[in-house]
């Protein structure tokens, strides 16, 4: 796995920086467990959309992973917080620099909040 980025990309969720490593390592971890059952091998070059699906335990919260879809490693699908126009994120994804874990770490500042629904302001401006 070359890189990680959060799906919803415009989003600021709070939760997602206070638990990012432990997230990194879970995620990590899942996909070490799979990878092997995947038919493609490198070189070949995949996006793998994965989704935290948080659970309920007695011990309190766990979060489990699980595979939503696989894509092609190309610019019709989206790089979320990777650019596929920025040379240096196409090293990062092709792995050509070290691996890189990406999500919103603040709001958005931006001169829009009009043109969203009040709710989700607060996910992707900040003041």
């Amino acid at each position: 796995m070359t890189a990680i980025s959060q799906y919803y990309s415009q989003c600021y969720f709070p939760g997602l920086v206070e638990e990012r490593e432990s997230l990194r390592e879970k995620i990590l971890g899942f996909w070490n467990s799979i990878r092997d059952l995947f038919p493609f091998k490198p070189p070949v070059h995949y996006v793998i959309d994965f989704a935290l699906v948080e659970r309920q335990r007695e011990s309190g919260k766990e979060w489990g992973v699980v595979v939503l879809e696989l894509n092609p490693f190309n610019f019709s699908t989206s790089g979320c917080l990777f650019d596929w126009e920025s040379e240096k994120d196409n090293d990062i994804l092709e792995g050509k620099l070290p691996f890189e874990f990406r999500i919103r770490t603040a709001p958005i500042a931006h001169s829009l909040k009009n043109k969203v629904p009040p709710s989700w302001v607060p996910l992707l401006f900040h003041d």
